[in-house]
């Protein structure tokens, strides 16, 4: 067996053919070169015709100066285990591809480079033809976020974010740096706020700004000369209660359910001028609005006459339910109370319309009346 410390004279003397087996440890200085070293007992791929070959254990390194000058991992059971050539990095597991990093960007479970409708896809993920999907794992009680940066703002920046808040279950899309739409875990969804701002909703909306703008436009692309609808209400049965229509070209119709079919005792019979005797219309200004008077009517002094017509309990005020988080020390049914603590008080609303059979009635009764005097 050649001793250790006459390698290095060799090897720098002498042209070596065949293979060198050494024990212990090989260190080559100099300008020498070689065509061909094998560090390794084991046969290689008749494909690979390496350059370089290095074994351990499990493992065989190989240089192919011959293919495309790459580099490849191999398992024990000589499985490609990762290759690269010509600008190409190859993850496999066994001997298929998992992931590339190229040129292209980074393609996971694909060879192919996605560009979307505003250029390159930097990262695809999925084979296009059986499902995928990328999770982000975080903690039970942390936040997993995708973040999209403004390369022209610093690393620190950012120019929006989808976030997953797991400690309450939210999932929040934010534009620039401010929350523009959070949806909670009951489905609860808020736009452009992240609080409501009455009793608890389904949708939360707030204004941008305070431009003129409506809050919420809506628009249908259909032919006129029927009727189309924008939105349609149904009850918890999922019977159709209303909706609202664009009725013609220009106008818009407010419609509540009033189909025949949907009724029973039906009564023509009942005095309309005595009950209209006891409405009280008035004239008022609301309170941030001191400068503006208008005529109406005050909500609990119509509800005994026409009860349909109002919404709401006199002098309501909101109070602790089933199923909310209840502060330390209050109890369901309590009193909410404000910053202040103050009662937070449930308004009453009214609905003109419905006060328009009363109005019809009244006249038709009038109408009688006057000529019945006038044939008398």
């Amino acid at each position: 067996m050649t001793r250790a410390k006459d390698i290095s004279k060799i090897l720098t003397d002498a042209d070596i053919s065949g293979t060198l087996d050494v024990t212990g440890n090989l260190t080559v200085t100099g300008s020498s070169t070689f065509d061909d070293i094998k560090l390794t007992t084991v046969a290689l791929p008749s494909a690979g015709n390496p350059s370089i070959a290095l074994r351990d254990t499990n493992n065989i390194v190989y240089h192919q100066s011959g293919s495309g000058n790459s580099i490849v991992l191999l398992d024990s059971s000589q499985n490609t285990m990762y290759n690269v050539s010509s600008n190409t990095h190859i993850f496999n597991t066994g001997n298929s591809e998992r992931m590339r990093l190229d040129d292209a960007g980074l393609m996971i479970n694909t060879s192919t480079a996605f560009n979307h409708l505003n250029g390159r896809g930097d990262i695809v993920v999925g084979d296009g033809s059986s499902n995928g999907g990328m999770t982000i794992f975080t903690g039970s009680s942390n936040q997993g976020s995708i973040v999209f940066a403004d390369g022209t703002s610093g690393d620190q920046a950012y120019r929006g974010m989808i976030e997953y808040d797991h400690s309450n279950d939210s999932m929040a899309f934010k534009i620039g740096v401010s929350e523009r739409l959070r949806i909670q875990s009951d489905g609860e969804t808020f736009l452009n706020t992240t609080t409501h701002h009455g009793d608890a909703s389904e949708l939360t909306i707030r204004g941008a700004g305070s431009n003129n703008g409506g809050i919420i436009e809506l628009q249908h692309n259909r032919g006129s000369g029927s009727n189309r609808d924008f939105i349609r209400f149904y009850n918890s049965s999922g019977g159709e209660a209303g909706g609202i229509e664009h009725s013609s070209s220009t106008g818009v119709s407010y419609q509540t359910s009033s189909d025949y079919r949907l009724k029973e005792n039906v009564s023509y019979d009942f005095d309309a001028t005595t009950r209209l005797k006891q409405l009280k219309p008035c004239r008022f200004n609301f309170i941030e609005e001191a400068d503006r008077t208008v005529d109406g009517f005050l909500a609990h002094e119509v509800s005994g006459v026409v009860p349909e017509a109002i919404g709401g309990e006199k002098d309501a005020v909101k109070v602790w339910g089933d199923g909310e988080k209840l502060p330390d020390g209050v109890s369901v049914g309590d009193n909410k109370l404000d910053a202040d603590g103050n009662t937070i008080p449930i308004m009453q609303g009214i609905d003109h319309s419905k006060l328009v059979p009363l109005l019809v009635k009244t006249i038709q009764e009038l109408e009688a009346r006057i000529t019945a005097l006038e044939g008398a």
